[in-house]
Protein backbone atom coordinates (compact mmCIF):
# COMPACT_ATOMS: atom_id res chain seq x y z
CA UNK A 1 0.00 0.00 0.00
CA UNK A 2 3.04 2.31 0.19
CA UNK A 3 2.63 2.99 -3.51
CA UNK A 4 -0.96 4.12 -3.03
CA UNK A 5 0.10 6.46 -0.22
CA UNK A 6 2.91 7.88 -2.31
CA UNK A 7 0.69 8.39 -5.33
CA UNK A 8 -1.95 10.03 -3.14
CA UNK A 9 0.62 12.40 -1.66
CA UNK A 10 2.08 13.32 -5.04
CA UNK A 11 -1.45 13.97 -6.33
CA UNK A 12 -2.10 16.10 -3.24
CA UNK A 13 1.13 18.01 -3.75
CA UNK A 14 0.29 18.64 -7.41
CA UNK A 15 -3.14 19.97 -6.44
CA UNK A 16 -1.59 22.30 -3.86
CA UNK A 17 0.97 23.48 -6.43
CA UNK A 18 -1.79 24.22 -8.92
CA UNK A 19 -3.77 26.13 -6.28
CA UNK A 20 -1.07 28.44 -4.89
CA UNK A 21 2.08 27.68 -6.88
CA UNK A 22 3.92 26.13 -3.92
CA UNK A 23 4.88 22.58 -2.98
CA UNK A 24 4.01 21.16 0.44
CA UNK A 25 7.32 21.69 2.22
CA UNK A 26 9.07 19.05 4.34
CA UNK A 27 9.88 19.71 7.98
CA UNK A 28 12.53 17.99 10.10
CA UNK A 29 11.68 16.39 13.45
CA UNK A 30 14.21 14.87 15.84
CA UNK A 31 13.83 12.26 18.56
CA UNK A 32 11.28 13.49 21.11
CA UNK A 33 9.76 16.21 18.92
CA UNK A 34 5.95 16.30 18.93
CA UNK A 35 4.01 16.57 15.67
CA UNK A 36 0.62 16.86 17.34
CA UNK A 37 -0.91 16.19 20.77
CA UNK A 38 -3.96 14.19 21.76
CA UNK A 39 -6.94 16.51 22.25
CA UNK A 40 -5.50 19.36 20.18
CA UNK A 41 -7.37 20.79 17.21
CA UNK A 42 -7.07 18.70 14.05
CA UNK A 43 -5.91 21.30 11.55
CA UNK A 44 -4.21 19.04 9.04
CA UNK A 45 -2.57 15.69 8.33
CA UNK A 46 1.03 14.59 7.93
CA UNK A 47 2.90 12.58 5.28
CA UNK A 48 6.08 10.85 6.49
CA UNK A 49 8.91 10.82 3.98
CA UNK A 50 11.61 9.48 6.29
CA UNK A 51 11.90 8.31 9.87
CA UNK A 52 9.72 6.69 12.51
CA UNK A 53 6.80 8.30 14.34
CA UNK A 54 5.27 6.79 17.50
CA UNK A 55 1.56 7.31 18.15
CA UNK A 56 0.38 7.05 21.75
CA UNK A 57 -2.82 7.63 23.68
CA UNK A 58 -3.36 8.65 27.29
CA UNK A 59 -4.55 5.79 29.49
CA UNK A 60 -6.86 5.94 32.49
CA UNK A 61 -3.83 5.83 34.82
CA UNK A 62 -2.30 8.89 33.16
CA UNK A 63 0.42 6.99 31.32
CA UNK A 64 0.92 7.03 27.55
CA UNK A 65 0.22 3.72 25.82
CA UNK A 66 1.67 3.02 22.38
CA UNK A 67 -0.89 2.54 19.61
CA UNK A 68 1.38 1.95 16.65
CA UNK A 69 4.34 3.30 14.74
CA UNK A 70 4.31 4.92 11.32
CA UNK A 71 7.24 4.99 8.91
CA UNK A 72 8.03 6.30 5.43
CA UNK A 73 5.21 6.70 2.86
CA UNK A 74 2.52 6.82 5.56
CA UNK A 75 -0.12 9.44 6.33
CA UNK A 76 -0.97 10.13 9.99
CA UNK A 77 -3.58 12.36 11.60
CA UNK A 78 -6.08 11.92 8.78
CA UNK A 79 -8.74 9.93 10.67
CA UNK A 80 -9.37 12.84 13.04
CA UNK A 81 -9.45 15.21 10.09
CA UNK A 82 -11.99 13.09 8.21
CA UNK A 83 -14.18 12.71 11.31
CA UNK A 84 -13.92 16.39 12.20
CA UNK A 85 -12.65 15.69 15.74
CA UNK A 86 -9.60 16.70 17.74
CA UNK A 87 -6.53 14.47 17.40
CA UNK A 88 -7.17 11.22 19.28
CA UNK A 89 -3.49 10.43 19.79
CA UNK A 90 -0.09 12.07 20.26
CA UNK A 91 2.50 11.72 17.51
CA UNK A 92 6.19 11.88 18.45
CA UNK A 93 9.38 11.32 16.46
CA UNK A 94 11.46 8.50 17.94
CA UNK A 95 14.55 8.99 15.81
CA UNK A 96 16.48 11.98 14.51
CA UNK A 97 16.11 13.58 11.09
CA UNK A 98 12.51 12.52 10.39
CA UNK A 99 11.24 14.27 7.27
CA UNK A 100 7.51 15.03 7.41
CA UNK A 101 5.23 17.14 5.23
CA UNK A 102 2.23 18.92 6.79
CA UNK A 103 -0.94 19.17 4.71
CA UNK A 104 -3.43 21.81 5.86
CA UNK A 105 -7.11 21.05 6.34
CA UNK A 106 -8.01 23.48 3.53
CA UNK A 107 -5.74 21.76 1.01
CA UNK A 108 -6.95 18.31 2.06
CA UNK A 109 -10.65 19.25 1.77
CA UNK A 110 -10.05 20.74 -1.66
CA UNK A 111 -8.18 17.60 -2.73
CA UNK A 112 -11.12 15.39 -1.77
CA UNK A 113 -13.06 16.86 -4.69
CA UNK A 114 -10.51 15.23 -7.02
CA UNK A 115 -11.63 11.66 -7.80
CA UNK A 116 -8.10 10.34 -8.31
CA UNK A 117 -6.98 11.50 -4.88
CA UNK A 118 -10.24 10.53 -3.12
CA UNK A 119 -10.13 6.98 -4.49
CA UNK A 120 -6.56 6.52 -3.32
CA UNK A 121 -7.43 7.78 0.12
CA UNK A 122 -10.39 5.44 0.45
CA UNK A 123 -7.96 2.54 -0.04
CA UNK A 124 -5.71 3.94 2.68
CA UNK A 125 -8.66 4.31 5.08
CA UNK A 126 -9.72 0.71 4.46
CA UNK A 127 -6.19 -0.51 5.10
CA UNK A 128 -5.98 1.51 8.31
CA UNK A 129 -9.24 0.03 9.64
CA UNK A 130 -8.00 -3.48 8.87
CA UNK A 131 -4.68 -2.68 10.55
CA UNK A 132 -6.46 -1.53 13.72
CA UNK A 133 -8.49 -4.75 13.82
CA UNK A 134 -5.38 -6.88 13.32
CA UNK A 135 -3.52 -4.93 16.01
CA UNK A 136 -6.31 -5.53 18.53
CA UNK A 137 -6.21 -9.27 17.79
CA UNK A 138 -2.43 -9.31 18.21
CA UNK A 139 -2.62 -7.57 21.57
CA UNK A 140 -5.07 -10.19 22.82
CA UNK A 141 -3.37 -13.28 21.49
CA UNK A 142 0.40 -12.67 21.46
CA UNK A 143 2.81 -12.81 24.38
CA UNK A 144 5.37 -10.10 25.20
CA UNK A 145 8.05 -12.30 23.63
CA UNK A 146 6.05 -12.57 20.40
CA UNK A 147 5.24 -8.87 20.31
CA UNK A 148 8.90 -8.00 20.82
CA UNK A 149 9.91 -10.24 17.92
CA UNK A 150 7.32 -8.55 15.69
CA UNK A 151 8.51 -5.07 16.69
CA UNK A 152 12.16 -5.95 16.03
CA UNK A 153 11.29 -7.34 12.59
CA UNK A 154 9.21 -4.26 11.79
CA UNK A 155 11.90 -1.79 12.85
CA UNK A 156 14.72 -3.65 11.16
CA UNK A 157 12.77 -3.47 7.89
CA UNK A 158 12.17 0.25 8.42
CA UNK A 159 15.84 1.00 9.21
CA UNK A 160 16.97 -1.23 6.33
CA UNK A 161 14.83 0.79 3.93
CA UNK A 162 16.37 4.02 5.21
CA UNK A 163 20.04 2.98 5.47
CA UNK A 164 20.14 0.47 2.59
CA UNK A 165 22.18 -1.83 4.85
CA UNK A 166 21.40 -5.54 4.95
CA UNK A 167 21.56 -5.66 8.77
CA UNK A 168 21.16 -2.12 10.14
CA UNK A 169 21.25 -1.22 13.83
CA UNK A 170 17.81 -0.52 15.30
CA UNK A 171 18.81 2.72 17.03
CA UNK A 172 15.80 3.30 19.27
CA UNK A 173 15.72 3.90 23.01
CA UNK A 174 14.67 0.87 25.05
CA UNK A 175 11.95 2.88 26.77
CA UNK A 176 10.38 3.64 23.38
CA UNK A 177 10.55 -0.01 22.32
CA UNK A 178 8.97 -0.98 25.64
CA UNK A 179 6.09 1.42 25.04
CA UNK A 180 5.50 0.00 21.57
CA UNK A 181 5.63 -3.61 22.80
CA UNK A 182 3.38 -2.70 25.72
CA UNK A 183 5.55 -3.80 28.62
CA UNK A 184 7.76 -2.39 31.37
CA UNK A 185 11.35 -1.38 30.49
CA UNK A 186 12.67 -3.95 32.98
CA UNK A 187 10.68 -6.73 31.31
CA UNK A 188 11.88 -5.59 27.89
CA UNK A 189 15.53 -5.67 29.02
CA UNK A 190 15.08 -9.21 30.30
CA UNK A 191 13.58 -10.40 27.00
CA UNK A 192 16.28 -8.63 24.97
CA UNK A 193 18.95 -10.37 27.07
CA UNK A 194 17.23 -13.69 26.44
CA UNK A 195 17.07 -13.00 22.69
CA UNK A 196 20.79 -12.23 22.69
CA UNK A 197 21.66 -15.36 24.68
CA UNK A 198 19.59 -17.42 22.23
CA UNK A 199 21.47 -15.95 19.26
CA UNK A 200 18.64 -13.92 17.70
CA UNK A 201 20.12 -10.43 18.22
CA UNK A 202 23.25 -8.55 19.26
CA UNK A 203 22.96 -5.69 21.75
CA UNK A 204 25.24 -2.75 20.97
CA UNK A 205 25.69 0.61 22.68
CA UNK A 206 24.08 2.36 19.72
CA UNK A 207 21.30 -0.11 19.03
CA UNK A 208 20.12 -3.65 18.35
CA UNK A 209 21.27 -5.83 15.46
CA UNK A 210 19.17 -8.76 14.23
CA UNK A 211 21.38 -11.75 13.38
CA UNK A 212 18.85 -14.58 13.17
CA UNK A 213 15.85 -13.51 11.10
CA UNK A 214 14.21 -16.97 10.77
CA UNK A 215 14.39 -17.35 14.54
CA UNK A 216 12.53 -14.08 15.16
CA UNK A 217 9.90 -14.97 12.56
CA UNK A 218 9.39 -18.30 14.31
CA UNK A 219 8.91 -16.59 17.67
CA UNK A 220 6.52 -14.07 16.13
CA UNK A 221 4.62 -16.95 14.52
CA UNK A 222 4.56 -15.27 11.10
CA UNK A 223 5.94 -16.32 7.72
CA UNK A 224 9.27 -14.92 6.52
Amino acid sequence: MGGVRNLSFHRLNNLADAADGEDIEAQTYNNGDILFKEGSSSNGLFFIERGTILLTTLGADGSHAAIRTATADNFIGFLSLVRGTNYTSTAMAIEDDCQVRFVSKAIFNEALTDNSFANGFIKILCERIQSIENHIVDLKTKSVRQRLAIVLIMFENAFKKRSQKESPLISLKKKDIARIVGTAPETLSRHLAEFENEGFIELHIKGIKVINHPGLYTIANISD
